[in-house]
């Protein structure tokens, strides 16, 4: 399986790491598997918006650069196919709220 997001899943695992928190506890935090986790952070799988600014808060990474990383990383797998330009608007109104928070 090809990495679908090679900035997002690095500073997971760097910053879950500075953080002194296993996948495990990362898990528990966010309510999820650990298995979840792994994937993110191998980039077999892109975190919802809402869990990557959970997990931006948690880890205390720099939300804006983060959350932007993130759906950049959303639109680089998506823009080559038409059909998914809705999920891509969708993903940036997530972003953009969250943002303004």
């Amino acid at each position: 399986m090809s990495n679908l997001s090679s900035i997002t899943s690095a500073t997971l695992k760097q910053a879950r790491r500075a953080s002194y928190l296993k996948q495990k506890q990362l898990a528990d935090k966010l309510k999820m598997n650990t298995a979840t986790i792994s994937r993110y952070e191998t980039g077999k799988l892109l975190p919802p918006v809402d869990k990557a600014a959970k997990m931006a808060d948690i880890l205390e990474i720099e939300k804006d650069r983060f959350m932007r990383n993130h759906a950049g990383d959303y639109l680089s797998g998506m823009v080559r196919d038409y059909r998914k330009f809705p999920q891509i608007v969708d993903i940036f109104r997530e972003t953009i709220a969250i943002l303004h928070k």
